[in-house]
């Protein structure tokens, strides 16, 4: 059954195959054993230029387990990091967190990333209380903690005192940072009319 599905695969160049098509493939090829023939599907795919999502993932990793190939477990890994992460605004920020100008940026990354938001504004308040005038970057910082911790009001806070406190225009990353937190609450009439 799974040649006859294979043949009409192949000789269907003519349309465009989706990421459902390919990954039919995949999980068929691997459900029957062909292991080494879900890889040629999924390279094929990758040639295509049509790009894996997750469930891709999901379907060929099976057959990397039953190949045992190392080589091909770090090709997967690559994808795997590639995929998830590539739209992933908070993961961004972090990777890109050492061009930034501020010291404590990285600091209030590290407090978001690792589900820390009270201790982000613990500190935001102690460089407030010592007059250590933060940077545009470090509301950007702490306002992206605040997001992925879900501080609402905190960041909505911090958010005015930027503009009323230290005189900063907010950037669209700012307004981005605040819209991003409110749709993680389910407040979404919020975010599309924040401005």
């Amino acid at each position: 059954m799974i040649r006859e599905e294979q043949a009409i695969f192949q000789s269907n160049f003519r349309y465009d195959k989706d990421q459902a098509t390919w990954n039919a493939m995949i999980v068929g090829n691997t459900q029957n054993g062909l292991i080494e023939q879900s890889f040629v599907v999924f390279k094929e795919m990758l040639d295509q230029n049509v790009k894996p999502n997750v469930v891709t993932l999901a379907l060929i990793l099976p057959s990397c387990r039953q190949s045992r190939s190392i080589a091909i477990g770090k090709q997967l890994h690559y994808f795997a990091i590639h995929i998830l992460f590539e739209n992933n605004v908070w993961f961004d920020r972090m990777m890109n967190a050492r061009e930034k100008h501020s010291p404590e940026y990285s600091v209030f990354l590290q407090y978001g990333l690792h589900g820390m938001g009270r201790k982000a504004l613990t500190l935001f308040h102690y460089l407030r209380q010592n007059s250590l005038e933060p940077y545009i970057d470090t509301f950007v910082a702490v306002l992206s903690t605040c997001s992925y911790t879900r501080l609402v009001d905190s960041s909505l806070q911090i958010f005015e005192l930027m503009g009323e406190e230290y005189g900063i225009q907010p950037s669209a990353e700012h307004y981005a940072c605040v819209v991003d937190m409110l749709g993680r609450v389910g407040r979404l009439d919020e975010a599309h009319n924040f401005s």
